[in-house]
């Protein structure tokens, strides 16, 4: 199953195709509204939204840190990646925009630990 990171690298066809494939005839003529669509149409079928998110300072590389995301989704599957933002209520909002979750829908829990982190579960 893909991700919204994969999602966002897909070219026009290939979208057009994915689309297709599932009835949606739509035959987009730019790309990113036709990811846009992709998206739109896995979220509506409960595929592509995370069940936890979390987002923190990665000090993994001591040359390169910076704020991050990881997204779990059912199936075990899980997705990462940076982000640009400089403090953590924007990498909150960054990281809610990359996987098409309303930030204002959703309540993350914060903490100063670390660096800072912050926590969202979908509610079971």
């Amino acid at each position: 199953m893909a991700t919204i990171n994969e999602i966002n690298g897909w070219s026009l066809d290939r979208c057009n195709e994915e689309l297709g494939a599932a009835g949606q005839y739509s035959l987009h003529n730019d790309v990113s509204e036709a990811r846009e669509a992709v998206v739109a149409m896995l979220t509506e079928y409960g595929i592509v939204r995370p069940i936890q998110v979390t987002v923190y300072w990665d000090r993994s590389d001591w040359e390169n840190q910076g704020w991050a995301y990881r997204a779990k989704y059912r199936n075990d599957r899980e997705e990462s990646g940076s982000l640009c933002a400089s403090e953590l209520h924007g990498a909150i909002d960054e990281a809610c925009a990359i996987l098409g979750i309303d930030e204002h829908a959703v309540e993350f829990a914060v903490s100063n630990d670390e660096g800072g982190y912050a926590i969202w579960s979908l509610p079971q």
